[in-house]
């Protein structure tokens, strides 16, 4: 079955915040959540992991990771 009364939606989050309702993407080796966030690098947008507790997102760039204090995190909302 499908639950089709929420839907997906990005949430502007900083400095670590964990928004309401994010989506667990998998657990790092600590036992703690990461999520899906989105951000900039050098004015092009990455797909990356927020780790519950750091102070901030990792997104991978030209083969690198970077951390970043702004990021939109995948979230669930209800319709």
């Amino acid at each position: 079955n499908v639950n089709c009364s929420y839907r997906y939606r990005w949430e502007r989050a900083f400095d670590g915040d964990v928004p309401k309702n994010a989506i667990v993407a998998g657990i790092a080796k600590d036992g703690e959540p990461l999520y899906i966030v989105k951000g900039v690098v050098n004015d092009e947008t990455c797909f990356g992991k927020l780790h519950e507790g750091h102070s901030c997102a990792y997104l991978p760039w030209g083969g690198k990771e970077y951390s970043v204090s702004e990021y939109d995190v995948l979230v669930w909302q209800k319709h």
